[in-house]
């Protein structure tokens, strides 16, 4: 029986490790997308100020257009990557909700076995001062010891 908890508990533990190393890469790729988002707003943000230079200093109307149009596509690439990290939220979230679970699962099987291996040591404990009693007690009474009596 001790056996079966153990090669559960193995088990346990593999697919624990398992869900760890997987929010482990959903954590690492929620930081890349995160990174990309500030880097992009940050283009975004400075070319709407470049923008706005412009225009104050009389920019033709075509370099205005063409800086319209390059912020129209950094928009464009901000809403992706905003899109891009929130897929990597929910798979950060289910990553973490799947390797909570693995970890309860573990512990549930580890906790189990130690209250199985304390029974066991108690049995065999009751058992062995059960053998001593009786040895004693025949000791005590001047019993023979001899095999096959």
């Amino acid at each position: 029986m001790l056996n079966t908890f153990d090669t559960l508990i193995d088990l346990s533990q593999t697919k624990s490790d398992n869900a760890a190393v997987r929010l482990a890469k959903a954590t690492t790729q929620l930081g890349e997308s995160v990174q990309k988002s500030l880097v992009l707003r940050g283009y975004r943000d400075d070319y709407r100020a470049r923008l706005e230079a412009a225009a104050k200093r009389g920019a033709t109307a075509a370099d205005l257009a063409n800086f319209r149009a390059f912020i129209a596509k950094l928009d464009e690439a901000v809403t992706q990557q905003a899109n891009d990290e929130n897929f990597w939220r929910e798979q950060t979230a289910r990553a973490r909700t799947e390797w909570q679970a693995q970890q309860q699962q573990l512990q549930s099987f580890t906790t189990i076995a130690s209250r199985r291996r304390s029974e066991h040591e108690r049995a065999q404990s009751r058992r062995e001062q059960k053998a001593q009693d009786e040895f004693a007690s025949r000791m005590g009474r001047g019993g023979s010891f001899a095999f096959g009596k």
